[in-house]
Order: C-alpha cells, then sequence, then structure tokens
C-alpha cells in the first residue's frame, strides 16, 4: 500500500497536498517510534535500524512522493 492510499484510507476525499503532508507526519511518527533503536545500550540490530531509519528519510525526496510504499521495519 502506498502512502497515498493509506493516507486515502483513512481520509477519502484527500488531495494530494494533503496526502504528501499527512504522509511527511506518518513518516515522522515513524521516525521518532524508532529514536529508541540507535541508542548505545538497545537491544537490536542497531545497523538494520538505522538503514531503515534512512530510507524513511529518504522517502519525501522521491520523485514518485507520496505514491511509495513505506519500508519494512526491521524484526
Amino acid at each position: 500500500m502506498t502512502v497515498s492510499d493509506l493516507v486515502r484510507s483513512q481520509f477519502p476525499d484527500a488531495s494530494e497536498e494533503f496526502c504528501c503532508l499527512h504522509g511527511r507526519s506518518i513518516r515522522n511518527s515513524l521516525l521518532t517510534a524508532s529514536d529508541w533503536t540507535q541508542l548505545p545500550d538497545a537491544p537490536c540490530d542497531q545497523q538494520a535500524w538505522a538503514e531503515y531509519r534512512q530510507q524513511l528519510r529518504e522517502l519525501t525526496a522521491d520523485s514518485n512522493w507520496p505514491h511509495v510504499t513505506f519500508p519494512d521495519q526491521p524484526s
């Protein structure tokens, strides 16, 4: 499901601009929720999470934004 599809599943009449803005808000929430993974003593694969977080940051620069999919979180 693309970012715009996700936004429009919650807001069916959402404009393209709203999809971009709300998609960025979702992306920012995902980044915030994964901040803990970068703490020195975090019990996780920090490199995998760092790569995931970088992919999230790069999403909005994609020429297809917001018609892109969020990357999968590391397990």
